[in-house]
């Protein structure tokens, strides 16, 4: 069987794969799984969980006594965290979850376990050290370390999601370079496996362990991460609120200047443990906003680049009219990113070549700012002079393009293309670092040239069957 069977035969099957995909699994017969999931991010998140939170007031670093006072004072502080932040803000309006089940399920027991802790303490402060473990009788010691375990790697599975569903979106909406994603579901198009951030989470995991040796040594390091993004997630909220939510400024005022001011106060309180370990998120993210905002960059003077160099595509057809190029069998797709700019490798073939195949067809895929777009929506069909078409494929971010999928479509709109007799030409771009008079410094030049000839190839970005790609070599100056 050749490839272009293959592939062919591939995408029929996973369209039938989605068609036979089984309806979603009521609530009430996935409780169990959520309620495991849920045990799992609530006890292995170490700003939340029993086993971390309270013990680290009393037995990490920069500790306070062991008194009735301060065990109480730490308790009420719990209290309205769990009350104010995580329940109000958090459940309520910035994930609009189902607060019944969190009263139900993780509220009351979180608190129950707090007050049994701070009971213990307030009965022997010796116990300090591992209160949650030592709440329990001796027999339960094992299993509750097992369930710690089992936590932890729940919690995990929860971070190593995160990562890749961000930094998928963060790809598509132009902010990093592109890599490898594998869909790893054929119903869940949320389910994937990035092997490039898999790696780089098993590098850093290895490398915190070896640094800061326990959990307690991570603390600093936590607070101020955590506490970061709460308030960032207080300031973009009042965003949403008002942009998208229809609130009117002094309700929006009110939640931002309420819940801001119990962010800031945590916020200002870990500053203090930065030299302890809170430099470490503040580094992470200022190598990340280092890296976005280079690619974005680099990606906006490279399209300049180009964009200067090349006709727009109503004067390349006029070309080809006038100088009469010969034309080829067969069907040629062509990639641009702006919707009137000839793509480089088109120009660049035809001057090499003086030949051009019979139907021309560039694509412009757009990655719109929403999660998801429908099939009657994604494609736009422009029918241009001397069989050239210009099709915008428009995808949201969570969505993965697939080019032949969506050319076998093009029937509806009168052409009728054979997908194996298609050629897909993908302009490789090599960067030349530092050629240029204005733009972004040497090293962030270099960084992007580094990014830019380590990013994934387009034949797997837009699942191009490699056996009818052809690559076109460009240099560009940046």
């Amino acid at each position: 069987m050749t490839a272009e069977s293959v592939s062919k035969e591939g995408r029929n099957a996973q369209q039938e794969a989605l068609e036979r995909a089984p309806a979603a699994t009521p609530h009430s017969a996935s409780f169990a799984v959520l309620a495991v999931a849920v045990l799992g991010v609530v006890y292995g998140d170490i700003g939340t969980s029993p086993i971390y939170a309270l013990r680290e007031c009393f037995a990490g670093k920069n500790t306070i006594p062991v008194t009735p006072d301060n065990v109480l004072g730490i308790l009420s502080l719990i209290f309205w965290t769990l009350l104010l932040v995580i329940s109000l803000k958090y459940m309520i309006y910035v994930l609009r979850a189902d607060t019944q089940s969190l009263v139900r399920l993780r509220l009351p027991a979180l608190l129950l376990n707090y007050f049994g802790q701070g009971a213990l303490l307030i009965a022997d402060p010796s116990n300090s050290i591992h209160p949650f473990f030592q709440l329990a009788p001796s027999w339960g010691l094992y299993p509750l370390i097992i369930l710690a375990t089992a936590a932890t790697v729940i919690a995990s599975q929860a971070v190593i999601t995160g990562a890749y569903s961000l930094t998928r979106q963060a790809m598509q909406l132009g902010l990093f370079p592109r890599l490898t994603v594998a869909q790893t579901s054929a119903d869940a198009r949320g389910q994937i496996y990035m092997p490039a951030v898999n790696w780089i989470l098993m590098i850093a995991a290895i490398g915190l362990v070896l640094a800061f040796h326990s959990s307690g040594n991570l603390a600093a390091a936590y607070g101020v991460a955590v506490n970061s993004t709460m308030a960032i997630t207080t300031v973009l909220a009042f965003r949403v609120a008002r942009e998208r939510g229809g609130w009117k400024l002094p309700a929006a005022l009110a939640f931002l200047i309420g819940f801001l001011a119990i962010d800031l106060g945590f916020l200002g309180s870990n500053l203090l443990k930065i030299p302890d370990g809170g430099w470490l998120p503040l580094l992470i993210g200022a190598l990340l906003y280092t890296v976005m905002t280079t690619w974005r960059r680099g990606a906006e003077m490279l399209a300049e680049q180009i964009a200067n160099t090349t006709p727009s595509l109503e004067t390349f057809i006029g070309r080809v009219i006038k100088e009469h190029i010969p034309r080829i069998p067969g069907t040629g797709v062509f990639f641009t990113g702006r919707l009137d700019q000839t793509p480089p490798s088109l120009q660049k073939l035809v001057r090499h070549t003086n030949v051009l195949y019979e139907n021309v067809i560039v694509v412009t895929v757009v990655i719109e700012p929403v999660p998801t777009t429908s099939s009657d929506e994604r494609m736009e069909f422009t029918q241009l002079d001397i069989d050239f078409y210009r099709i915008v494929l428009r995808y949201g971010f969570m969505q993965t393009p697939n080019i032949p999928s969506e050319l076998s479509a093009c029937a509806k709109f009168g052409l009728a293309l054979d997908l194996d007799q298609i050629h897909y030409l993908i302009g490789h771009v090599d960067l030349l670092a530092g050629r240029k008079r204005h733009g972004m410094v040497i090293w962030r030049d270099k960084l992007f040239s580094f990014m830019a000839g380590n990013t994934e190839d387009a034949t797997a970005t837009y699942h191009l069957p490699a056996a009818q790609v052809m690559t076109v070599g460009l240099q560009v100056g940046i």
